[in-house]
Formats: C-alpha cells, structure tokens, sequence
C-alpha cells in the first residue's frame, strides 16, 4: 500500500514540474525576399518570386510543405554559402490575391496582383459617328487568277513535252538486257558477280520465276522444274559454274576471259529470247 502511494506522489510531482516548464519555443524562421519581377513593382499571377529563408531546426521537406499549399514550388535549395538551416526558395502562383504562409514563428505574405486591376477606366471610350471610308484593297482575286493560270499553263506544257518523249511502247526483257549489259561495257566490264545479276533479272522478267537471291545451284533447280530452257541448261550451268569461280573463289578473271564470258552470255540470252518469242507467236497462231 505504501508503494502505491509513493508511485502515485512521485507522478503527481513528475506532472506538476512539466507543467511549470516553460514552452518549447517556435523554430526561428527568417525570410528574405531574394529576386522580385521589378523593383517596387507588383508581383503579378505567373512571376517566379525567390526568397532565402533561414530556419533553424526546419527541414526542407517542412518548407516544401507549408509552401506547397499555396504556391506552385519551382526550385527548392540550400541557399548560397552552405550555411545549415539557409534555404532558397522560388515560387509562383496563377492565383491573384494575398496568400500566407506560416512556418515556424513567422507568417510570410505574399501579395499576387492581376494585370487586369492595373487598367481602370469608368468612362465610354471615345469614337466618332461617321462611317470611314475603306483603303486600298489590294486586288487579291485578281492575283489568285493568275497565279492559277500560270499553274495550268506550266502544268500543260510539262505534260505535252512528258507525252511527246513518252517512248512508243514498253521495253521488253530482252531490250532490257541489252541496254544494260551495254552499261556494264561502258563501265570496263563491271564484275562477273553484275553479270551474274544481269542474267537472273532478264530471266524472271521473261518467265513466271523468282531465282534472285539464289545460289547458282538452287537457279538451275528452279528452271529444272519451269522447263522452258531446258535445251540451254549445260550451257547456263556452265557459264554459272565459272563466274562462281570468279565472285567467290578469289580468282580474278583476266580481260581476255572476262571479255569471252560476256559475250558468251550475249549470245546465249539472244538464243533464249528468240525461242521464247517463237513460243509465243506459236501460241498466238
């Protein structure tokens, strides 16, 4: 019983000292206006205000959060000089009016001011009653015609002389072939691996095929089974076997033998182009 009594003295002594303890002061805050939008100027809605603010014992999440109610915080940093507790601060608001803010033991104030409030005017503006005569009009229609009919006349001419060199009618593979192969002559022969190339767009041209991209053994194959040129097959296996010896074994061909290869092929596609023609004009008749 005397131990209950001693607990409950001893916390009846215990409150009544905290009780006469003074209180726990505010954290000092100091605040100082850093960069205003003009010297004794209004602060309008949308102007960035940049005040330092020294607080002791308030972190700058405190900071951002007093602020934050009010304004849009568009920087928050230690401010210049690394001092602790010395914060910068930018903000700004859209909100015209007087917005506070309290941190710590002082309230900040800021006043926003409306551009429109800096415009008074109770009276009618002034205007006269007579009706003004229009300007010059500058002839803007009379323009657009003819900027149009230079338009069609340019755009006739450029058709008439496209459809005047418009050749008579489509090349066929062959004419195809030649004028190429006759490009390649012109170029110092090219490589055999263009030729190569050559032969395979004259062919699928000419016949319902896709052998570009193949390998000279897979073309053979292919036209195995297409049939049309079974009569020059040794003669296309042949001249593929040796260019294949020439794109890819590292053998450069002498001028001589490329020269031979060329005009063989020459040859041989001319021989292939007159059976299919005579083909067709059997199939017409």
């Amino acid at each position: 019983m005397r131990t209950k009594i001693a607990v409950g003295l001893s916390l009846c002594l215990l409150a009544l000292f905290a009780a006469l303890l003074p209180p726990a002061p505010a954290p000092s805050v100091r605040a100082e206006e850093q960069e205003a939008p003009g010297n004794g100027r209004n602060i309008y809605a949308g102007d960035i205000i940049t005040l330092d603010i020294s607080a002791e014992g308030v972190a700058a999440e405190e900071i951002r959060e007093a602020f934050g109610a009010e304004f849009e915080i568009v920087e928050l940093r230690s401010a210049p000089g690394g001092e602790a507790g010395s914060f910068r601060i930018s903000l700004r608001t859209f909100e015209p009016g007087e917005h506070s803010v309290r941190l710590g033991n002082k309230e900040i104030v800021v006043s926003v001011a409306s551009t429109l409030d800096d415009f008074h005017r109770d009276d009618v503006f002034d205007g006269g009653g007579e009706v003004l005569e229009p300007g010059a009009a500058f002839p803007w229609r009379v323009l657009s015609y003819a900027a149009a009919s230079v338009f069609v006349l340019s755009g006739g001419a450029m058709l008439f002389g496209w459809i005047r060199r418009r050749k008579p009618k489509t090349q066929t593979p062959y004419h195809m072939f030649l004028q190429r192969a006759e490009a390649l002559a012109a170029e110092d022969g090219g490589d055999m691996a263009e030729w190569t190339l050559l032969l395979k767009t004259y062919i699928e041209n000419a016949y319902p095929c896709r052998i570009i991209g193949k390998t000279s053994a897979e073309l053979i194959r292919e036209l195995r089974r297409l049939g049309a040129l079974d009569p020059f097959l040794p003669e296309l296996e042949r001249w593929l076997a040796e260019c294949d010896r020439f794109n890819y074994s590292g053998v450069i061909a002498a001028g001589g033998r490329k020269k031979e290869l060329c005009e063989t092929l020459l040859d041989l596609v001319g021989r292939i182009d007159r059976s299919r023609t005579a083909g067709q004009d059997e199939g017409a008749a």
